[in-house]
This record gives structure tokens, C-alpha cells and sequence, in this order.
């Protein structure tokens, strides 16, 4: 159905999206052939209608009227356009609005593909069994070369976790239980435990997460956002930004041959003091059904550049729920 006589859909086609593009996208559309009761030229011609303002060709020029529509359907010209140049324009404006638009949906759809095939690589619903997990390990410090230190982590999901780090006769503990939380620090001299502030409590707290922030992340209250591909040591990684909250957000890295996570990087704000740190995950193991790393590589502004090598994760296993109280003085 050309307008403008044969060959000429083409042209029909451009304008649906001249006026789609100029049109008040609130305004009902319409196509018709119209004979108005003023007409300048004479003869009918097409036209693309809104409520208030049509736009038409002019076939004699080749050219694009803009004008308005009086209640007695008076035609009055307001402007007059070559149509070479309004389609030229209109091309690249529709064809950066298009990108734009398949960029965007592919963003907001890629975030969550990306994250339901990780979910699935460490483990996916099996996460939902896990209940409590005990992490033995050594860690090594930069700046304490040749010096292996063992760790424990215990943690009961979503509850409670404590931190348990040995060197030189002493031990440290750090430990959360609900919304209180204890620590000593007896190589700073603090061999007496004391309360966590609120912002600390609430830092450790996610240790307790086991399943990770972004399982159920949507559940969680959390929002995310893909950042595209970031190059890590050589290899194209996917970048996902995970808001925990005002004070905290994350970075996951994502490896998309694998689908795991092989680095984060935290930036979040405790006690008034901003600090970034970041963790780099190798050596995935399976255990009961989900993935752990057991390598991981850590540059914290606190204790500088580490290595946490895993030896042993037992699962599901009964914790004393004593191990988490605050000893009295």
C-alpha cells in the first residue's frame, strides 16, 4: 500500500517512525488519506495524524509538512522539511535509540543470566542444606614472611560465626551471635574480649551468608547492576555490582568459562572509615554437593596482602552454641 504511488513504501515506512520519533507518544496515532476542506496544494496526499499536529509529504517537492489540525480539519502549514534530510536524521537518531534500547535489555537480562549460571556451578539449591560450616586453614602474611598461622572459621547460617586466628601462643577471636558481637586482640594487647560496635556487627555479620550475596540476592533486599567485561590477569571476566546497602557494596567477578567467582572487591563504609578490600578465589573443591574455594588471596588495607589456603571443610556438623558467648571478666 504505497502512498505515494509505486515504490514508495519505503518512504511510508520512514514516516511511521518520523512520526512514532516527533509525535507526543501519549497522543493516539492514525494513518489516513485525508481531503481537507483548505487544502494548499490541492489534491489529496498522505498524512500522519495526532490529535493536534500532522505531518505530511508534499509529492510535487518531496517535501515533509508539519502543521496543525483546527476543529473544521483547516489545514495550517507550520514548517516544511525535505524528506531526504528528515529520513537521514531520523535513521541515525532511531538507529542510536534502537542500540540503545537492545543494550539496556540485554544489560538488565545479562545480570540475571549470568548470575543464575553461577548459582548453578557452586552448587545451586544444594546451598539450601547447608547449615553450618567449619573452615580449618593456614594463613600466610606479606608481612610475615616464611610464618604460617592457623585459622578456624565456624559458622551457623544466617546466625552466628566465629573467627579464631593462633600464632605465637596467643589466639585472637572475633565473634558475632544474632545483631551482638565480641572480639579480643591480644597482639595489640586486648586479651580481654569486648563488644563489637554496631557497624562491626554488621560487617561480620554477612559472614554468616553462606550461600554468598548473590544467591536469592533479590530476597535479600539486595539490587544488581552488570558493569560488562573487565580484563583480570589476561582473561575477559564479568563485572556485577551488588548494592548490600548505603554503606556497602560489592564487585563480583565472574569467569564466564567456568561461571565462578574468582574475584570480589568490598568497598564499604564501618564506623565512619571507608575501606576497600579485595579477595581473589582459585582452587574450587566440591564439598557435600557445593563449591568452596580453597585458595584465596586477600589485599586488605588492615593486614596488607595474604593467602588463605584451606585444609579441611566439614559440614552440617552440631556447633556448641557456647562457642559464640562473650566470656564474663
Amino acid at each position: 500500500m504505497g502512498w505515494l504511488g509505486n515504490g514508495d513504501f519505503l518512504v511510508e515506512f520512514q514516516l511511521l517512525f518520523v512520526n512514532h520519533i516527533w509525535a507526543c507518544p501519549n497522543y493516539q496515532l492514525s494513518t489516513h488519506n485525508y481531503q481537507l476542506t483548505t487544502n494548499p496544494f490541492g489534491f489529496i496526499y498522505p498524512i500522519l495524524a495526532t490529535t493536534d499536529r500532522i505531518f505530511r509529504i508534499k509529492p510535487t517537492t518531496n517535501a515533509l509538512i508539519c502543521g496543525t489540525l483546527n476543529p473544521h480539519s483547516t489545514y495550517i502549514v507550520t514548517q516544511s522539511i525535505k524528506l531526504p534530510y528528515i529520513i537521514s536524521n531520523m535513521k541515525n537518531a532511531l538507529l542510536s535509540g534502537f542500540l540503545f534500547l537492545v543494550a539496556f535489555a540485554a544489560q538488565a537480562q545479562t545480570a540475571d543470566e549470568i548470575i543464575a549460571k553461577h548459582i548453578t556451578a557452586i552448587g545451586g539449591t544444594a546451598w539450601e542444606k547447608i547449615n553450618t560450616v567449619k573452615t580449618e586453614a593456614t594463613l600466610t602474611i606479606q608481612a610475615a614472611p616464611g610464618m604460617e598461622i592457623p585459622m578456624i572459621m565456624t559458622v551457623v547460617n544466617k546466625k552466628a560465626a566465629r573467627i579464631e586466628v593462633s600464632a605465637m601462643g596467643m589466639t585472637q577471636v572475633s565473634c558475632i551471635n544474632g545483631d551482638q558481637g565480641w572480639a579480643n586482640n591480644p597482639f595489640q594487647g586486648k586479651t580481654e574480649p569486648e563488644p563489637l560496635t554496631a557497624d562491626q556487627v554488621k560487617e561480620m555479620k554477612q559472614m554468616t551468608d553462606l550461600s554468598g550475596s548473590l544467591y536469592d540476592y533479590k530476597k535479600k533486599g539486595y539490587t544488581v547492576e552488570y558493569l560488562g567485561k573487565e580484563d583480570m590477569e589476561g582473561t575477559d571476566v564479568h563485572k556485577i555490582k551488588v548494592v548490600i546497602s548505603p554503606t556497602k557494596t560489592e564487585y563480583a567477578l565472574i569467569d564466564p568459562e567456568t561461571n565462578m567467582q574468582v574475584k570480589s572487591i568490598t568497598v564499604a563504609t564501618v564506623d565512619g572509615q571507608e575501606a576497600k578490600s579485595e579477595s581473589v578465589f582459585s582452587n574450587f573443591k566440591d564439598v557435600a554437593g557445593v563449591k568452596f574455594p580453597h585458595t584465596i588471596e586477600q589485599n586488605d588495607p588492615g593486614m596488607g596482602a595474604s593467602v588463605t589456603t584451606i585444609t579441611k571443610i566439614t559440614v552440617n556438623e552440631p556447633v556448641d552454641d557456647k562457642i559464640f558467648e562473650m566470656a564474663k571478666k
